[in-house]
C-alpha cells in the first residue's frame, strides 16, 4: 500500500543519498565548503528521521504496514550510525583530510542506499511480498544445492592436493590396527593362563549382583513412569519380586561380611573392612524402600511409588559404590587386575581409532562406519572389568569377541584406505567439466537475482556472482591439473556462496516479519467488519423472532426480513472464507484457521436455518458464539500487532524483531492455546444448548442430528489440533524457543 507520505520519505532519503555521493565526489579535490554542506546535510537527515516517525504515528490506524516499514527503517539508520559517520565526516574535513572524509563518505553513501531499499521494500503490497518471499525462498535452495556440490568438489581437490599425507595418515591407521589386534591377541593369551582370587571373586560375585539388581529396578521405574493405571498392579507385583530378590542379597552380603578369608584379603589391601557391611545395610534399605514402591503401586499411586523407587536406587548404587571401592583396592595388586588395566587402556586406544577412521573417511568425502571398533572397545571394556573382578575365565570370551571384531574391521579399514588413495590418486582434470557446470549453474542463479521489471537485485546477488566467476577459475585450474590453486579458488566460492545465503536469510526474516505485520492488521480489519456486521444480524435476529405470533407462522414482512437476514449470513460466510485464505496462505498457525473454518460453518449453518425461518433459541445461540469466536480471534490479533509495534518503536525491529520474529509463527503459541480452549468451551457450550433444545423441543429433530454430527467432528479436530500443537511446542524448545 503506497501512500503520499510514504513516498515522500523515499524522495527525500533518496535525494540526501545523493547529495552524499556529490559530496564524497567532491571531497577528492578538497572543496573547502564541504564541511559546512555536510554539516546541513546531516541536519537534514536528523530532521527527515524524526519526520518519519511522526508519520509512522499518523499511518498507524490506516496504513500499519507503511508504519512498521519507517519505523524499520529508522531502526536501521540508528543502528548503522549514519549520524555518527556524517559527523567523522566533518571533523576530517576541517582538520583538512578529505581522503579520510571521502572513504567514510563512501560508507555513509552505502548506508543511506541500504536505509532506502528497506523503506521501498516497506511499501509493497501484500501479493507482491509473498511472490517475493517464495522467490527468495526458491533462489535460497538453489544456493544451499550448489553450496553442497561445490564443497564435494572441494573435498576432492583437497584430497588430491593433500594426497602424500593422507597416504601417510592412512599407513599410520593401518598399523596402529596392526598393533591393537596384536596386543589383544597377547592379552587373551596371558588371561588364559590366569585363575584369578577365589576370595576377591566372591566380592565381585556380589557387586555384580548388585548391579543387576540396579539395572532391573532402573527399568521398572522407568515403566511404571509411563504405564497406564490398568498396568499399575502388574508393576505392583515385579516390584515385590524385586523386593524380594533384594532381600536375599542382603542377608548374601551379610553372610559375606563374616567370611574371614575375605575380610582378611581386604585388611592386608588396607581397604575397608565395613566396606561389605555397609552394602548390606544400604541393600537392605533399599529392599524397604521396594516394599514402599509395592504397596503404593498396589494403591493405584505411581507418584509415590517412583519416589520410594529413587531412593531404592540411591540406596543400591551406593551399596555398588562400597563394594566396587573395595574389590578395586584389594585387587589392585593381582596379576588379573594388571591385565585389566592393560585391556582397559586398549579399549581406549581402540575408541580412538574409531574417531580418527571416521575423520579421514569423512575428510575423503567417504562413508565410515567403525561400528566394530566401536563393539570391540565395548568388549574390551567388559573383559577389563571381569579382570579386576579376578574372572579370567569370562573375561577370555569378552577378549575373544573384541578380537573377532578387530579381525574383521582390519580388513574394512584396509578397503577404505584402498577407496581413498584411488580418490586421491585421480587427475585432477576429471573433476573440470563438473566444476563448469557448477559454475554456469551458479551464474545463472546470480542473473535470476539481477534487478528486472522495477525490481531490486535480490540479497546476495553479488556474492553469487563472485562465487561463480571463482568457480571458473577452480574449473580452469583443474583442467591444468593444479590441485591447489582449483582449491584456493573453491573455497573462495564456497565462502561467497555461505555469505550469499546469510544475507538472503536475513533479508527473508524482515519480509516476512513485514509480510506477517500486514497480513495481521488486514486480516483485523476484516474480522471487525465481519463481527460488527454479525452483532446486527443478531440484534435483528432476536427482534424478528419475537415478533413471532403464538400459531408460529410469521407475517409477510417478518418473512422478509427473516430471508434478508439469510442472505446477509451468507455474505458473512464470504467475507470470512476471504480471510481463511490468507490465513492458509501465511501459513504458520495451526488454529486460527480451524477456528475460522467452523465459523464459517456455523455462519452456513445459520443461513439455512434462517432461510428456513428458524430464528429461534438454537439460531440466537450459534450466532452469540460466532460473535465470541470472532471476539477473541481480533483480541489475539491486537495483541500480537502491540507486542510487535512496542519491539519496533524499542529498536527491536528486523529480523527477530516483533512478535512473530522474522520467518516465526504470525501469532504467538500462547494465543494459538488460548484459542483452542475457547473452542473446546465453545463445543461444550454448543452440546449444552442441543441438549436444552431437545428439552425444550424447541429445535428440529434433523436439526439436532446435524448440530451433533457436527460437534462429533469439532471435538475430534479439537484432538488432532491439541497433538499438532504438542509437537509443535516440543520443536520449539529443541529449536530454543521463540
Amino acid at each position: 500500500m503506497k501512500t503520499i507520505m510514504t513516498a515522500a520519505c523515499v524522495a527525500m532519503l533518496a535525494v540526501l543519498a545523493g547529495s552524499a555521493w556529490a559530496q564524497g565526489a567532491a571531497a577528492e579535490k578538497g572543496d573547502g565548503e564541504l564541511a559546512a554542506r555536510q554539516q546541513f546535510t546531516r541536519e537534514k537527515f536528523q530532521a527527515l528521521k524524526a519526520r518519519m516517525l511522526r508519520v509512522a504515528d499518523l499511518l498507524e490506524k490506516t496504513e500499519p504496514e507503511s508504519a512498521a516499514a519507517i519505523r524499520q527503517a529508522v531502526n536501521e539508520a540508528q543502528r548503522a550510525f549514519i549520524d555518527q559517520d556524517m559527523e567523522k565526516v566533518i571533523q576530517y574535513l576541517l582538520r583538512g583530510l578529505p581522503s579520510n572524509a571521502a572513504r567514510t563518505e563512501i560508507e555513509v553513501i552505502k548506508e543511506l542506499r541500504e536505509v532506502l531499499e528497506t523503506l521501498r521494500r516497506g511499501i509493497m503490497d501484500l501479493d507482491e511480498r509473498y511472490q517475493r518471499i517464495q522467490e527468495w525462498k526458491a533462489l535460497a535452495a538453489k544456493i544451499d544445492e550448489i553450496l553442497k556440490q561445490q564443497k564435494a568438489l572441494e573435498a576432492k581437490s583437497r584430497l588430491a592436493m593433500q594426497a602424500d599425507r593422507m597416504a601417510e595418515r592412512l599407513e599410520k591407521l593401518g598399523a596402529e590396527m596392526e598393533a591393537i589386534v596384536r596386543e589383544q591377541k597377547e592379552l587373551l593369551q596371558q588371561t588364559g593362563g590366569q585363575a584369578g582370587d577365589e576370595d576377591l571373586r566372591k566380592l565381585s560375585t556380589a557387586r555384580d549382583a548388585v548391579r543387576d539388581l540396579i539395572a532391573r529396578q532402573e527399568k521398572l521405574a522407568d515403566a511404571v513412569k509411563g504405564a497406564p493405571v490398568g498396568g499399575l498392579p502388574v508393576a505392583a507385583e515385579a516390584q515385590k519380586k524385586l523386593s524380594g530378590e533384594a532381600g536375599k542379597l542382603a542377608e548374601d552380603l551379610s553372610k559375606l561380611a563374616k567370611d574371614t578369608a575375605v575380610a582378611a584379603k581386604l585388611a592386608q589391601a588396607g581397604a575397608d573392612g565395613k566396606s561389605i557391611s555397609t552394602a548390606a545395610a544400604n541393600t537392605a534399605t533399599a529392599r524397604g524402600e521396594m516394599d514402599k514402591a509395592g504397596a503404593a503401586l498396589d494403591n493405584l499411586d505411581p507418584a509415590r511409588a517412583g519416589r520410594s523407587q529413587e531412593q531404592a536406587l540411591a540406596d543400591l548404587k551406593a551399596a555398588e559404590k562400597a563394594l566396587s571401592g573395595a574389590l578395586s583396592k584389594a585387587s589392585a595388586g593381582t596379576a588379573a587386575a594388571g591385565l585389566g588395566e592393560k585391556q582397559s587402556q586398549l579399549s581406549k586406544r581402540t575408541s580412538e581409532l574409531a574417531k580418527q577412521v571416521t575423520q579421514a573417511a569423512g575428510e575423503a568425502g567417504l562413508d565410515a562406519d567403525p561400528a566394530r571398533l566401536d563393539k570391540a572397545s565395548g568388549e574390551m571394556d567388559r573383559a577389563a572389568d571381569k579382570l579386576g573382578g579376578q574372572d579370567p575365565k569370562t573375561a577370555t570370551e569378552h577378549q575373544k569377541n573384541a578380537l573377532k571384531q578387530l579381525e574383521d574391521e582390519k580388513y574394512k579399514l584396509a578397503d577404505l584406505s584402498r577407496r581413498i588413495l584411488e580418490k586421491a590418486s585421480e587427475p585432477a582434470q576429471k573433476d573440470a567439466p563438473e566444476q563448469k557446470d557448477l559454475s554456469e549453474r551458479t551464474a545463472q542463479v546470480g542473473e535470476q537475482m539481477k534487478p528486472r521489471e522495477n525490481k531490486p537485485a535480490a540479497p546476495g546477488q553479488a556474492s553469487v556472482s563472485s562465487a561463480a566467476g571463482a568457480m571458473s577459475e577452480a574449473s580452469g585450474k583443474l583442467g591444468e591439473g593444479k590441485s591447489g590453486d582449483a582449491n584456493s579458488s573453491q573455497n573462495r566460492a564456497i565462502e561467497d556462496l555461505k555469505k550469499a545465503r546469510r544475507d538472503l536469510e536475513d533479508a527473508l526474516a524482515q519480509e516476512q516479519e513485514m509480510a506477517q505485520a500486514e497480513a495481521l492488521a488486514k486480516i483485523d480489519a476484516m474480522l471487525e467488519r465481519i463481527l460488527k456486521t454479525q452483532q446486527g444480524l443478531s440484534s435483528q435476529t432476536k427482534e424478528t423472532f419475537a415478533k413471532r405470533p403464538p400459531d408460529g407462522e410469521y407475517a409477510r414482512a417478518e418473512q422478509i426480513k427473516l430471508k434478508e437476514l439469510s442472505d446477509g449470513e451468507g455474505r458473512l460466510r464470504d467475507d470470512a472464507a476471504k480471510v481463511l485464505e490468507m490465513l492458509r496462505k501465511e501459513g504458520s498457525t495451526v488454529v486460527f484457521p480451524v477456528v475460522l473454518e467452523q465459523v464459517g460453518k456455523d455462519l452456513a449453518s445459520v443461513q439455512d436455518l434462517l432461510a428456513r425461518r428458524e430464528a429461534g433459541k438454537l439460531t440466537q445461540a450459534m450466532q452469540q458464539e460466532i460473535e465470541k469466536s470472532l471476539q477473541e480471534l481480533i483480541d489475539s490479533i491486537r495483541k500480537e500487532l502491540s507486542t510487535r509495534r512496542k519491539k519496533n518503536q524499542g529498536g527491536g525491529g528486523g529480523p527477530g524483531g516483533g512478535g512473530g520474529g522474522g520467518g516465526g509463527p504470525l501469532v504467538q503459541m500462547d494465543a494459538e492455546l488460548r484459542m483452542l480452549r475457547s473452542m473446546q468451551l465453545l463445543v461444550n457450550s454448543r452440546t449444552k444448548t442441543l441438549d436444552a433444545s431437545k428439552a425444550e423441543n424447541t429445535a428440529a429433530p434433523a436439526d439436532l442430528a446435524a448440530q451433533h454430527r457436527e460437534l462429533a467432528e469439532r471435538q475430534q479436530t479439537l484432538r488432532k489440533m491439541a497433538e499438532a500443537m504438542v509437537e509443535k511446542m516440543k520443536a520449539s524448545a529443541g529449536a530454543g524457543g521463540r
